[in-house]
C-alpha cells in the first residue's frame, strides 16, 4: 500500500491535477497578511510568524514530491529553514537571524524552480496553473524580503526607516516588485538601490512572460 501511494505521489500527473498550489498559496498569503493575522491574535507575534511560515514550508514540501531526489532536496533545504527558524525564534542573534533567511532564501528559490518546470508541464489553462502563477510573484517578493534582511544585516542603515519591524523588509520588496514607490522606506546605499531596481525590472518582467504563457495556453485550449 505504501509503495502504491509513492508512486501516485511521485507522479507528475498526481500534482498536475491535484490543487497543491491553491495550498501554496493560501500559506503564502497568510505570510503576506501577517500583521492582519497579529491583530486577530496579538499574543506571541514572533511565535505567530515562525507558525505561519514553518506551515509554507510543510506546503512547500508537499509540491518537491515530484521525485525521490526532488523530496530528499527538499527535506534538506526545508530542514534547515525550519531549524534554523526555531533557533532564531530561540536566541534572535544576528548569526541565527542571517541563517534563518538565507535558508528561507533557498527554499523559496528551490520552490520556484518547481513552480516554473510545473508551468512548462501544465497542457491546459486550469485553476491550479493559476494558483502557480500567483504563487511565483509572491514567491519574488519573499526572495527579494529575504535579501533584504541579509543585505540590511551585513551593512545595517541600507534602508532609511527599516526598523526593526519583522514586516518592513517584505513591505519595501513588494512595494519595489510592483513598482508603486511610495517613498516611507528608501534604500541608502549603492547595493540597497540596485536591488531596488533589479527588484521593479524582475517583477515587470514576470507579470509579461507569465500572461504570454497564460494566453498561449489558453489559445491552445
Amino acid at each position: 500500500m505504501l509503495k502504491k501511494y509513492s508512486k501516485k505521489i511521485y507522479n507528475s500527473s498526481h500534482h498536475i491535477n491535484s490543487g497543491n498550489y491553491f495550498y501554496l498559496l493560501v500559506s503564502l498569503l497568510s505570510i503576506l497578511l501577517l500583521p492582519v493575522i497579529m491583530k486577530v491574535i496579538p499574543f506571541y507575534p514572533k511565535l505567530v510568524y515562525t507558525i505561519v511560515f514553518n506551515g509554507m514550508l510543510l506546503v512547500g514540501l508537499y509540491i518537491c514530491t515530484t521525485s525521490k531526489r526532488d523530496l530528499l532536496s527538499g527535506l534538506s533545504l526545508g530542514f534547515l529553514a525550519w531549524l534554523f527558524l526555531w533557533v532564531d525564534f530561540a536566541t534572535h542573534n544576528i548569526s541565527s537571524t542571517l541563517l534563518s533567511h538565507g535558508t528561507l532564501m533557498l527554499f523559496y528559490c528551490y520552490l520556484a524552480y518547481h513552480l516554473f518546470k510545473s508551468l512548462k508541464e501544465y497542457k491546459k489553462l486550469s485553476k491550479n496553473i493559476i494558483y502557480a502563477a500567483i504563487s511565483g510573484f509572491l514567491m519574488l517578493g519573499f526572495m527579494g524580503a529575504q535579501i533584504i534582511y541579509i543585505l540590511d544585516g551585513f551593512e545595517p542603515n541600507s534602508f532609511s526607516n527599516l526598523g526593526d519591524s519583522i514586516y518592513n523588509p517584505i513591505y519595501m520588496s513588494f512595494v519595489s516588485l510592483t513598482t508603486l514607490g511610495y517613498g516611507d522606506i528608501i534604500p541608502l546605499t549603492d547595493a540597497a538601490k540596485s536591488l531596488a531596481i533589479f527588484l521593479g525590472i524582475v517583477g515587470q518582467m514576470y507579470i509579461t512572460i507569465i500572461v504570454g504563457i497564460m494566453v498561449g495556453k489558453y489559445i491552445k485550449n
